[in-house]
């Protein structure tokens, strides 16, 4: 894992150390959402075309720490990216 982790690094062009390998990306979503400092006041930005268990990852920890999740309505259909951009900005 470690010489996988190095060559990786080498293309995203960080250190070995600072990657970590886990098995789905729903379990990186939770760590990530567990290390992300939140406080009351604070807002996390998540969009209505989010995956399932993404959006109750940032709903359960914004509710532990008084944040608040905010869900940008992106536009239907999906014509081009600065309808997205603009959906996601306002």
């Amino acid at each position: 894992l470690d010489e996988a982790a190095d060559r990786l690094a080498r293309f995203v062009g960080c250190r070995g150390g600072d990657l970590i390998f886990v098995p789905n990306a729903t379990q990186a979503m939770n760590i990530v959402a567990d290390s992300t400092p939140l406080a009351p006041g604070d807002q996390v930005l998540l969009n209505d075309h989010e995956y399932g268990a993404v959006s109750r990852i940032w709903r359960r920890r914004c509710e532990r720490t008084g944040a608040d999740v905010i869900v940008a309505r992106l536009p239907q259909p999906l014509d081009s990216q600065d309808a997205i951009v603009d959906a996601i900005f306002s």
